[in-house]
């Protein structure tokens, strides 16, 4: 779809409609949201601006409290959104755009009813363009469009879908790797690059396909099972198979989907938005297939906008279906984006939050900031685990025999999880940590101290912020008999 404050849309919407909408879910959110949530979400509004304040209103009211104009301008302000809507002018106009706070539902399906005619209009779009790529079939694309416009206008009419919990047989979950894989899931791993996190994923296809333990598992081997690869940057002869071999995998269980073969015998580039049913045709014919590793997902997207929550959950559904029809984990590697406002890792994802949204097992791979050639690999969303599992660390090894390094892995979990790991280290932070390594080897005067932390564009004012966390006390020179006879010393309190 395309985004939807482009300058040159022409995509249908009612902005009156929208905020009409908006402001009889302000005065009315008890009657209003739940009813308005049937219809629609966020993402069927056209200003992103308006959706911004639809989360919003959404999240007080799940949340159980009260919606109005305070206390939705605060829950705006701590999510750094208030002036991307607008300001507290733009909410004050929204609440005096709503004719009848009453007819919240009738808003919504004005709003419902534009958000499908844009999407019409995109699938008619992409067909198009589908049709003029001679590396799709004609019945390929007719399947497609069939499936999409299901999926656009249900079966043409609204209401619940019930299915009774009686009926409803209970499954536990399956695990790749216990608490961290799950079977028949989809599971990303994101982290910068450098980091390696393709040696990670060979290691991890490598144990599937020789049944060995799992690093926090060691002693529990399983039946050998088949992994498929989609690797777009790395070259199988000269990387992924000398990666492998070093990891001591079974090769001969491990496939590689390099393309797609279509009419008059061409080659096409392998894309999610088109061509899952190729890789669920791929699982089929790999022996025992019970996972997909796609890296990075980002070169596999097509024409999908990234960015674009709408598109991402459209692509990624048909993959999720995939692996819950077949049972096969698949984990996706993406990138992170630099830094950000947002100290929460999963914010740092690069493109769409549908990404996260979509996996049932998020982990972030970092550096450790103590030891750099150590990696973390941190939870950052957890569905279906245990709330206390812990991350773990690894390095790249040195070769045992040839040029290729291999995972190796810590025994010992590491405690916390990604927002922890990746938190950029503060001003005091860093006073902390000049503090312990200055007074390590004993006592020192306040005035070379602050000399010190001049040289090292520490603060003062920091350095006596941090005092307390970093585990010093500062006391005044004086003689026996408690007469001051100098100035401060500053020292860590286990040196006495």
């Amino acid at each position: 779809m395309p985004r939807r404050n482009a300058k040159t849309t022409t995509a249908p919407h009612d902005p009156q409609a929208e905020a009409a909408l908006l402001g009889a879910m302000i005065f009315d959110a008890p009657h209003a949201v739940p009813d308005v949530l049937t219809l629609i979400d966020a993402e069927d509004l056209h200003e992103l601006r308006n959706a911004a304040v639809f989360r919003a209103v959404v999240d007080l009211h799940t949340a159980g409290i009260p919606v109005d104009l305070v206390t939705l301008r605060a829950r705006l302000e701590d999510g750094g959104q208030l002036e991307n809507v607008g300001g507290p002018d733009r909410l004050a106009e929204i609440a005096e755009a709503v004719p009848h706070a009453m007819q919240a539902r009738q808003y919504a399906e004005r709003v419902h009813e534009c958000a499908t005619w844009r999407r019409v209009l995109d699938l008619a779009q992409r067909t198009a363009n589908r049709l003029s790529d001679t590396s799709s079939t004609a019945g390929d694309t007719i399947d497609s469009m069939q499936a999409e416009l299901t999926a656009i206008g249900g079966n043409g009419t609204r209401g619940p879908l019930l299915a009774r919990l009686a009926d409803v047989e209970p499954q536990e979950v399956r695990w790749l790797w216990p608490s961290r894989i799950p079977m028949g899931k989809i599971t990303l791993i994101a982290g910068d690059p450098g980091l390696g996190k393709s040696f990670l994923t060979l290691d991890i296809a490598s144990r599937v396909s020789t049944g060995a333990g799992w690093p926090d598992r060691p002693g529990e081997r399983v039946e050998p099972r088949g992994v498929v690869l989609l690797s777009a940057e790395d070259d199988a002869a000269d990387t992924i198979v000398p990666r492998l071999m070093a990891a001591g995998a079974d090769l001969t269980r491990i496939e590689a989907l390099q393309a797609v073969q279509v009419a008059g015998g061409k080659r096409a580039a392998f894309d999610l938005s088109r061509d899952v049913h190729h890789l669920r045709e791929a699982v089929r014919r790999v022996a025992g297939c019970e996972l997909v590793v796609v890296d990075p997902v980002s070169a596999y997207l097509g024409a999908t906008d990234s960015h674009v929550n709408a598109e991402v959950r459209s692509c990624l559904a048909q993959l999720a279906a995939m692996a819950g029809d077949t049972g096969v984990a698949v984990v996706l590697v993406s990138h992170l984006n630099k830094g950000g406002e947002s100290p929460r890792a999963i914010y740092r994802i690069t493109g769409s939050l549908a990404f996260a949204a979509a996996a049932r097992a998020v982990w972030a791979v970092t550096r450790d900031e103590a030891d750099r050639t150590r990696r973390l690999m941190m939870p950052v969303k957890l569905n279906l685990a245990a709330a206390d599992t812990n991350g773990l660390a690894y390095s790249l090894a040195p070769p045992l025999h040839g040029t290729v390094p291999c995972i190796a892995w810590e025994a010992a979990p590491v405690a916390g999880d990604a927002d922890d790991a990746m938190r950029e280290p503060t001003a005091v932070d860093e006073a902390v940590a000049f503090l312990q390594e200055v007074l390590a080897d004993g006592p020192m005067s306040s005035t070379d101290l602050r000399k010190e932390a001049d040289e090292r564009g520490i603060g003062w004012r920091t350095v006596n912020r941090a005092q307390r966390r970093a585990g010093v006390v500062a006391e005044q020179q004086r003689s026996g008999d408690g007469t001051r006879i100098g100035g401060w010393m500053w020292r860590l309190i286990q040196h006495r």
